[in-house]
């Protein structure tokens, strides 16, 4: 979280931007490994937390800098992993000298299709109700002390909302095994969802600080 306050210091909205950006691929690439934690029953992706950063980053952007920055922020962001993704699709669509590397590179960007579209749809829905959500709240308690209350409405109805529609796409409706509906619940969309309230809160902090950068 300290990168994103280094990031609005020295770069202000482009930093903001820059970070919103590499974190959304870092996510994309992270989520793919799988770790188990004492505190979890479950296995937790670790793009998880990266991604729930990039909440905090718009935040920050749309109290200090306006809801039109925060939402070229996200479209932004969606149109590098967009160009990202597709060069990967091209790079590894050449026939390979070798194949020492070039499987594992297609198990990074090779990813499955309903993955990737869902993803793309949750990441925009999500974010720009976070950013509504968030700003909505702001004409509502304007004062500053309810500026945690604030971040961690948005934030965690928007990460809800992530959650709700990546999984549901991803895990039920695109898919040829669609899991049960418990285990959809439970599992994929509420299995990590404290987690990203507790960055929330622990990003609380950051967004106070954020107004010395401002």
């Amino acid at each position: 979280m300290m990168t994103i306050l280094i990031s609005f210091k020295f770069f202000g909205e482009k930093g903001i931007c820059a970070f919103s950006s590499c974190v959304f691929i870092l996510a994309n690439i992270q989520v793919l490994r799988q770790a188990q934690f004492f505190f979890q029953d479950t296995p937790v992706a670790l793009g998880t937390i990266s991604f729930s950063s990039i909440f905090l980053a718009n935040n920050i952007l749309t109290e200090y800098r306006g809801v039109k920055a925060a939402k070229t922020s996200v479209y932004l962001s969606f149109l590098l992993y967009a160009f990202f993704t597709l060069e990967m699709i091209i790079t590894l669509s050449y026939s390979p000298k070798t194949d020492v590397h070039y499987s594992c590179m297609q198990r990074l960007f090779q990813s499955n299709a309903t993955l990737l579209f869902s993803g793309i749809i949750a990441y925009l829905v999500s974010q720009l109700s976070d950013i509504y959500i968030f700003s909505g709240l702001k004409q509502i308690l304007p004062n500053r002390r309810f500026l945690w209350l604030r971040n961690v409405i948005g934030t965690g109805l928007s990460s809800l909302i992530d959650n709700i529609i990546f999984s549901t796409l991803a895990w039920y409706v695109l898919t040829g095994k669609p899991v049960e509906m418990k285990s959809l619940v439970f599992t994929y969309i509420l299995g990590t969802y404290w987690i990203r309230i507790l960055v929330a809160l622990l990003g609380t902090p950051f967004l106070y600080f954020a107004k010395r950068l401002a």
